[in-house]
């Protein structure tokens, strides 16, 4: 009999909603490390934020949003879609045999997702001069903001803010933003764990609200109303991740099959993904 694997005492909001999703995919992804075939919206998604990254700092060096500047954009996302196919090439995997759902693929995302999603940030941001992004003690311009939060019990959540601006005067404080490539998120639970996050050293901010900008791959960037933050306490934000860390401690991992079997980079590894219908 082996030796099960360790858990680390670490965790992420990535961690969570994954254990949700499945809790074998959880297991053969994060305890034993299974091979993983890459999927076209995931490396899409890789894409598209690489892209917005280079729009925000663009934006940043020069306001005034242009034609050259979107173009630049596309040419970085291509770029980074190239990089990225020859790394999954280089593991053994073809566009041809990358995990798709519907008519998604890679060269869907190629010619239409992955242009439409960028163009529909650059419009968003040339759209939204009110967002501006903050400037962080210890990080700079607040692009991918690192956090590490301790909780009472000691568990540690780390992760990284996709963006953090400030609107109006006031109006909002300061408010943390996930960016979505598809649907809006049917929960505030990930903008909570960062508004909490960024309470704490070394950023120190107030952040009672927080949004989702999302839908952006069919190519109209939206905005989710302003999601009020501050149900989120310390004590509901323990609750959930000390549960979660129970679970993974006593080696919990009950799976899920269904219609995320389709998405799933470890689905050939599960005795389980047969199961769907």
């Amino acid at each position: 009999m082996t030796e099960p694997t360790e858990v680390d005492h670490h965790r992420s909001y990535s961690q969570l909603n994954c254990y949700r999703r499945c809790g074998e995919q959880f297991r053969l992804e994060r305890i034993e490390h299974a091979p993983q075939r890459p999927g076209a919206a995931a490396v899409a998604g890789t894409v598209v934020h690489t892209a917005t990254e280079h729009i925000d700092l663009t934006l940043e060096e020069d306001p005034e949003a242009n034609v050259g500047h979107l173009a630049a954009a596309q040419r970085i996302a291509q770029d980074e879609l190239a990089a990225q196919l020859a790394y999954w090439a280089a593991h053994g995997y073809s566009p041809d045999r990358y995990k798709v759902y519907g008519r998604q693929n890679v060269d869907w995302y190629r010619t239409t997702g992955i242009p439409q999603s960028v163009e529909a940030y650059f419009n968003w941001r040339r759209d939204h001069p009110d967002f501006r992004l903050v400037t962080l003690p210890g990080h700079g311009l607040a692009i991918e903001v690192p956090f590490n939060i301790e909780l009472a019990s000691g568990l540690t959540i780390h992760g990284h803010i996709d963006r953090v601006f400030e609107v109006g005067e006031g109006q909002f404080d300061f408010i943390p933003m996930d960016i979505k490539s598809g649907r809006l998120p049917q929960t505030d639970e990930q903008l909570g764990l960062y508004g909490l996050a960024l309470s704490t050293e070394p950023y120190n901010l107030t952040c009672r609200w927080g949004f989702y900008l999302y839908n952006l791959k069919a190519g109209e960037a939206k905005l989710s109303a302003p999601l009020n933050l501050t149900h989120w306490t310390w004590a509901k934000l323990s609750k959930v991740y000390e549960d979660l860390d129970r679970a993974l401690q006593a080696e919990i991992y009950i799976p899920h099959p269904g219609e995320e079997c389709f998405h799933c980079a470890v689905s050939d590894s599960c005795m389980f993904a047969q199961a769907v219908v």
